[in-house]
């Protein structure tokens, strides 16, 4: 046989079902068939598990064509030379020295297929909700030959004419003005894209803190106008506001509009800072000084008495009775 009559091989280089839980079987297909009426027990289970095995190699659909390594793959181990020609039917050497079963890959392709669409479909879904840029070289590899990377092209074997009219339309449309424009401010500030409000837009960006989402706070914000504030008022009440440091005392969006706090005045003190570690220890020293004052008989926060002023025993004259 010559060179030029080994078939190329049945699935894409690329073609990995790793990881898929199943394998389809026609039923009616193999049943029918000459495999299953000429084989034994020991032929069956071990051409099975070989079809079982290929589908999740790289490429799919295909086994090494080394009898050792067949061996350990099909479980017929040491019997394997009496299993070998019918475990092995249908199966054929491709250009690229691999053996390939028809059938087997004719659901690989179907299914490597199946997986291209869902990454394409999830990779268009992270484009609109997030505005991510997309890598044509990551999934249309079939572009720049034989198709691999497109689903279309796996069933039908080539990317054609109409393959080459999407890639020049998908071209366009990412060489296009609108596609390069930079991602609006806001979105930069917290917000994922814009209300439709310019005015809450810029409410929104202007308060310090995000949390709990622009959605319930637009609502808080459309009730505090309807009740009578003003967008402009709304807005210079959030600039003018003295904020604390810390983040955690900053209320809410949602709260400060529900509660009205933009009528505050806004040169009010803010919350009192959390006390340091060492204004903690100067206080503790104080309620002590004060609780050994009120042992002694003196008035809390009384200075305390120089050893001329104290009236009971001191500890030299103490040690001096000891010694007598």
């Amino acid at each position: 046989m010559h060179d030029t009559a080994v078939p190329k091989p049945l699935t894409p280089p690329d073609c990995d079902l790793r990881g898929m839980p199943f394998m389809p079987l026609d039923l009616i297909r193999l049943i029918d068939s000459d495999f299953y009426a000429l084989s034994s027990g020991d032929e069956f289970k071990a051409g099975v598990t070989l079809w079982c095995k290929a589908f999740l190699r790289v490429p799919a659909a295909s086994l090494p064509d080394d009898d050792r390594i067949l061996a350990h793959m099909s479980g017929a181990g040491p019997t394997w030379a009496v299993v070998r020609d019918m475990a092995l039917r249908g199966w054929v050497k491709c250009s690229d020295e691999r053996l390939y079963h028809p059938v087997v890959a004719e659901k690989a392709r179907e299914a490597w297929a199946q997986r291209l669409a869902f990454r394409e479909r999830g990779r268009k879904g992270n484009q609109a909700r997030w505005g991510t840029p997309r890598d044509p070289s990551e999934t249309e590899q079939g572009s720049k030959g034989d198709g691999a990377g497109d689903p279309s092209a796996i069933l039908q074997g080539s990317q054609g004419e109409r393959g080459q009219k999407r890639d020049d339309r998908r071209q366009v449309k990412e060489e296009s003005p609108v596609a390069s424009q930079p991602p609006s401010p806001l979105r930069a500030k917290g917000v994922r894209k814009s209300s439709g409000n310019a005015a809450f837009d810029e409410f929104w960006a202007a308060y310090p803190k995000h949390a709990g989402g622009p959605k319930a706070t637009r609502k808080a914000y459309d009730k505090a106008v309807k009740e009578g504030a003003s967008p402009g008022e709304l807005l210079i009440a959030v600039r003018r506001q003295r904020w604390p440091d810390d983040p955690q005392y900053i209320p809410y969006a949602t709260t400060w509009l529900n509660q009205g706090r933009w009528l505050d005045d806004p040169a009010a003190a803010a919350p009192p800072a959390p006390l340091s570690n060492a204004e903690k220890i100067r206080r503790r020293i104080a309620e002590m000084d004060d609780a050994f004052a009120i042992i002694g008989g003196r008035r809390p926060g009384s200075p305390t008495p120089t050893p001329a002023e104290f009236d009971g025993p001191t500890i030299d004259s103490t040690a001096e009775a000891f010694h007598e």
